[in-house]
């Protein structure tokens, strides 16, 4: 009896879908823990077998052990690994939960504090850090030239040369080719150079984004979807005079320091409501909507930590259209940056930071 079906991914499907980078899949094939084949064009492209490995991989990492003492480990046969792992995965799960439970006791205590108009510790705070810390990726390593994916002719990228679009309100995200690679212009940053890792998809090294081209047809892409940590941002092709009109409007209203409609009281709503524990997901895009139910318990308590909102004031336009606000609260000052869609909804928000700017790509 088969325990997988059979269903084959190319690297960009098999990152997204496994919340993996492509370049983590690289690693593991480097230390030769997996082995994809190849599709007709010469593309990895991976199976069942490989995603056992995979999680066969993960598990394995969440127990502390190297990859090269995995790779020893794995290379023993045994007609019942699948099993024992998922015994053991079951194992971690269990003890997941009861460092869950940990952490939310720690949590209990320190807004049990905070209601009582009491302070936090240096410590307490350093465990409320210490019960959301997620696993990190591991480290990416340096390939060689031979070890990349052979592209295909260069004027076969040209189909998915263009201006994709989100929403009028964020702007334009431009793909252009430098010779035989593809180059993303972000709005208001840098180019950067992709890795082709399949016949559409590709990826930005140092960052964990994945590209895919979708829908090509008369020799052009319709459609980008960027995935970053199991969400996914569908932009749609735009025509070049369309895509200046918005880029026009947009440096407009950076150079003017014209907000976005709404976005000052939209803030102010996040971080009342986020403070309260009763976030209105209503009020943000699909997308910005499940990122933030993954984040409201962390606004929660450093809302309450911060304190009532006192004053909102708008500091500038960012050079990729979010509007950046100093927020006075009772307790402290800080800096968020928000982005709002022509649609009246919220389609970002953060703390402003150097960092925080870098990694909006849309």
């Amino acid at each position: 009896m088969n325990e997988v079906t059979t269903e084959w991914l190319t690297a960009a499907e098999c990152a997204a879908r496994t919340g993996l980078t492509v370049r983590a899949l690289r690693v593991y094939e480097n230390y030769g823990l997996i082995t994809p084949g190849r599709s007709a064009a010469g593309w990895r492209r991976y199976g069942a077998q490989e995603l056992l490995k995979l999680n066969e991989i993960g598990l394995l990492k969440v127990l502390g052990l190297t990859l090269n003492q995995i790779r020893d480990l794995t290379r023993r046969p045994s007609s019942s690994m699948l099993r024992q792992l998922v015994e053991l995965q079951l194992d971690t799960w269990k003890y997941r939960l009861a460092e869950a439970e940990r952490g939310r006791t720690v949590t209990e205590v320190a807004l049990i504090q905070l209601q009582e108009g009491r302070s936090l510790s240096v410590e307490q705070l350093c465990s409320l850090i210490r019960s959301f810390e997620m696993t990190a990726p591991a480290a990416a390593t340096h390939m060689s030239a031979a070890d990349e994916e052979v592209p295909p002719y260069a004027s076969a990228l040209d189909r998915y040369l263009g201006h994709y679009l989100r929403n009028r309100a964020l702007g334009v995200t431009t793909i252009t080719r430098k010779d035989a690679k593809l180059v993303l212009e972000p709005i208001g940053q840098s180019a950067l150079e992709l890795e082709q890792t399949g016949e559409a998809d590709f990826s930005i090294p140092n960052f964990d984004f994945v590209l895919c081209f979708e829908q090509i047809e008369d020799g052009a892409a319709k459609r980008l979807v960027i995935w970053q940590r199991g969400t996914a941002l569908r932009l749609e092709r735009t025509d070049a005079e369309t895509a200046n009109v918005i880029k026009q409007t947009i440096a407009d209203r950076i150079k003017d320091g014209t907000p976005a409609p709404g976005s000052k009281e939209a803030l102010r709503q996040i971080l009342d409501r986020g403070r309260a524990g009763t976030p209105d997901y209503d009020q943000m895009s699909p997308e910005f909507a499940q990122v933030a139910r993954g984040q409201m318990p962390y606004w929660q308590i450093v809302g309450q930590h911060f304190g009532a909102i006192v004053s909102i004031e708008l500091l500038r336009v960012s050079n990729q259209g979010w509007d950046i606000y100093q927020v006075q609260h009772e307790n402290d000052v800080h800096r968020y940056r928000i982005a709002m869609g022509d649609d009246g909804k919220v389609h970002g928000f953060s703390e402003a930071s150097a960092t925080a700017e870098k990694r909006a790509l849309v």
